[in-house]
């Protein structure tokens, strides 16, 4: 999970914790993942920070401890709906782009860049709306 969380821009140790508690069946300490994945407890603290700022992680206060935990939200919705409006942006931008170039085969490039964008942005929404819909079915 380290390599592929890398992939898409994030660290190696996110990664690895994000894929070490997706497969636990219950919250992990910061010492836990230390002791698990064998990495540095900065590097663990670093990395749990980005997941939850990324709205993948949650932290879970130990009752009378000052311990915290974490586990994987069960909604990664919002995640993928981010992914989705930066594929948005990218396509405002072509827009943009093809608009203000002149005539030639620069435009013609980004004309094919805009079509395919349009086609995966309106994809996407039909993708998540579906996925809605099927989750509410019994």
């Amino acid at each position: 999970m380290g390599a592929l969380w890398v992939q898409f821009g994030g660290t190696a140790t996110a990664g690895r914790v994000f894929g070490h508690l997706l497969t636990r069946d219950e919250p992990a300490g910061l010492d836990e993942i230390v002791r698990d994945l064998g990495v540095s407890k900065s590097g663990v603290s670093v990395a749990t920070r980005q997941l939850e700022a990324g709205g993948v992680l949650r932290r879970i206060h130990q009752r009378g401890t000052r311990r915290i935990a974490f586990e994987p939200v069960e909604n990664l919705e919002p995640m993928v709906a981010a992914a989705f409006t930066r594929i948005g942006m990218i396509l405002d931008r072509l827009v943009e782009g093809e608009r203000v170039l002149p005539p030639g085969p620069a435009r013609d490039r980004m004309g094919h860049m805009t079509e395919l964008f349009l086609f995966i942005s309106s994809e996407c929404e039909s993708m998540l709306t579906r996925w809605r819909s099927d989750r509410r079915q019994p």
